[in-house]
């Protein structure tokens, strides 16, 4: 009887997670390409710059405008998520609703926590 080598076991787990990872990588891409091309229709623009009066909504700055998401794409980017799940969200997360003008320094701030 021949015994099973642990070591090839475990490269066979090294190389399925480089494997989910790459695709994983791939899936946040389009994901953030949808949402990026939604955002950027010029009527999803316009709309969210009007309702909002073309301010920040943080510092009422009018300069340097961006849209910025509510709630982030980033919270898609779960390589555990099933794609029904992930569609069903990402329509909820590209709706008008999830969508505020921010100035570019306050969306930066935004991202990186501090606000």
């Amino acid at each position: 009887m021949k015994k099973k080598n642990p070591y090839k076991l475990t490269f066979y787990w090294k190389t399925e997670s480089k494997i989910s990872t790459s695709k994983c990588a791939i899936r946040n891409k389009r994901i953030k390409g949808i949402s990026s091309n939604f955002i950027n229709r010029p009527k999803v623009k316009s709309f969210i710059f009007l309702r909002d009066n073309f301010s920040c909504l943080y510092c009422n700055s009018q300069e340097h405008l961006t849209i910025d998401h509510i709630i982030p794409v980033g919270s898609l980017y779960n390589e555990n998520l099933k794609a029904d799940f992930i569609i069903g969200k990402l329509l909820e997360i590209n709706s008008l609703e999830n969508l505020q003008t921010l100035c570019l320094s306050c969306n930066v701030r935004k991202s990186n926590g501090t606000t």
